[in-house]
């Protein structure tokens, strides 16, 4: 958990430097994406199988990200937008923050639930890059604070498609691997 958190905050203080230049802020997506490398030497010492690691340390990043979301929502960053309300012509503020939190949460059971099961063994990590991916491409729809960062599309759908295509990419390797065995 120690590694776990180190590299969690490492990796979003790395990812926005990487979105904005300067040091001074956090995107979360870097701890997702970037724990993986922090990873691999953790799972070459200990001599465990990096597949593994990453099965048992997917549900722990869920935990992670459930917390920062809190954190967001203390420094009032990553809000949601103003939506009307539906046969209504009130409107309110969409709670973003509340969403994604209750929604990582959920994904954390997910996870749970694949590796007591057995189920995707050595693709935990990757089952969690394609859910919280599609999360937080669809609730970036909803938030305030959309920034162009690459080619006019927002950070967050940027790295969610990225995510995503990580995933996609990892499934079809080992899926072929596991065909060419059999």
């Amino acid at each position: 958990m120690f590694f776990l958190t180190v590299a969690g905050v490492l990796g979003t203080m790395l990812l926005y430097y990487l979105e904005n230049g300067t040091w001074g802020g956090t995107s979360f997506f870097g701890s997702i994406l970037l724990i993986p490398l922090f990873f691999i030497p953790i799972a070459k010492l200990y001599r465990i199988s990096y597949e593994k690691m990453m099965d048992y340390v997917a549900p722990s990043i869920c935990m992670m990200l459930f917390v920062m979301k809190f954190s967001c929502m203390i420094s009032g960053c990553c809000s949601g937008r103003r939506i009307n309300l539906l046969l209504s012509e009130k409107s309110m503020i969409f709670p973003s923050q509340i969403v994604e939190a209750v929604v990582v949460l959920m994904i954390m059971i997910v996870l749970l639930y694949v590796e007591k099961q057995k189920l995707f063994e050595g693709e935990i990590y990757p089952l969690l890059l394609v859910l919280y991916g599609t999360t937080r491409f669809v609730l970036n729809f909803f938030r305030a604070d959309l920034s162009s960062f690459v080619w006019g599309i927002p950070a967050g759908h940027f790295w969610s498609l990225i995510a995503i295509f990580i995933s996609t990419v990892t499934f079809i390797i080992r899926n072929a691997k596991k065909k060419s065995f059999d």
